[in-house]
């Protein structure tokens, strides 16, 4: 757990060590420290649902301070910006852990959701779910008579028990038995698995995996053990993505090495958009004039059906629009860890 993580010694250069392997050859700790954030698509995918950005970027805040907050970090405050609804971080499940997601019919993001939902068949669906869940989203329906509604209240919180119980389902899935475990995206005319998206992504970023292997053993990317090993937290999220709420899971794994720390997000479940996306932190420990900062590499790495279908300009307009909102979370954070007491609780 974090709360048990050590300080770290100095590496002797963290800037050419990320350097060495990232795709950005020129670090200037002083323009970093002064807000610049270095910013770059990674290379074209073998993989023709997968893209990739790199950043890297420092924050105003020791990096054992940096590291116990960046799995737990609230990004709801900066709801205008993020599209971030709820984010609720959690280690152990009670009967409440996934009823606090809340719809709100009055947001057009959430509206579209619900009525995506309510739309949903087994032969089409704008929503990413497994034939089997139908039976769940028909007896949430029918349990609170909103097969055919006429309250509006009462078919609101008929689709959020529904979004409940499936994140729920899902987790139970995922911490039993990793990806593997996890049950297909086949309510419509394809089929796709989230375990074989992620396999995907990781056999196109081989360096990657090599450099972070010292954490992925200990993690269901790499582990055969059952149940998979446990992370530092899960946590489920409402977001807004392509102008449509989606609920989503994702589980947090941190791992202190020598001189730094090393950081692994994954989201296993995403109701539309996209299938599957991994984030990978290097934080390092920096000091420039005296002050410790710590120096952040991360690389997102996004699985998406849309992506298949898009080409040329159009692809490179789509990963600048993709980059962008990643620096906008990336100055988010900065923001938030520069304070004293930052949000922690998702």
């Amino acid at each position: 757990m974090l709360c048990l993580l050590t300080g770290s010694l100095r590496a002797a250069d963290p800037a050419a060590e990320i350097a060495s392997f990232s795709e950005f050859k020129k670090i200037d700790l002083k323009k970093l420290t002064g807000g610049e954030i270095l910013a770059e698509r990674g290379a074209v995918m073998d993989f023709p649902r997968g893209i990739s950005f790199q950043t890297c970027f420092v924050v105003d805040r020791p990096a054992k301070a940096t590291v116990e907050l960046l799995p737990f970090w609230d990004a709801t405050p900066h709801v205008a910006k993020l599209g971030v609804y709820q984010n609720v971080c959690f280690t152990q499940v009670d009967e409440k852990t996934f009823e606090r997601l809340a719809l709100d019919p009055e947001k057009r993001s959430m509206k579209r959701l619900i009525e995506r939902t309510r739309g949903a068949t087994p032969e089409r669906a704008d929503i990413q779910l497994n034939f089997n869940e139908f039976a769940l989203l028909q007896s949430c329906l029918n349990a609170a008579g909103a097969d055919a509604p006429k309250d509006k209240d009462q078919s609101v919180e008929a689709f959020q028990h529904f979004w409940a119980k499936l994140l729920k389902s899902r987790w139970e899935q995922f911490h039993a038995g990793g990806f593997e475990a996890l049950p297909t995206y086949d309510a419509s005319r394809s089929k796709f698995s989230v375990s074989s998206e992620v396999q995907s992504l990781l056999a196109c970023e081989q360096n990657i995996v090599k450099r972070f292997e010292g954490l992925l053993t200990e993690t269901p990317f790499q582990s055969k053990t059952s149940p998979p090993p446990k992370p530092t937290t899960y946590y489920w999220a409402l977001s807004e993505v392509n102008k449509t709420a989606n609920p989503s899971l994702g589980a947090v794994y941190v791992k202190a090495f020598p001189d730094h720390w090393k950081i692994v997000d994954v989201t296993f479940y995403s109701s539309g958009d996209y299938f599957t996306s991994m984030v990978f932190y290097e934080l390092w420990p920096v000091t420039v004039e005296n002050k410790e900062y710590t120096l952040i590499w991360r690389m997102d790495m996004v699985s998406a059906p849309s992506l298949a279908f898009t080409k040329g300009v159009d692809m490179m307009v789509a990963g600048g629009i993709m980059l962008q909102e990643v620096k906008k979370v990336v100055r988010a954070f900065q923001q938030d860890a520069a304070k004293p007491d930052p949000a922690k609780q998702r």
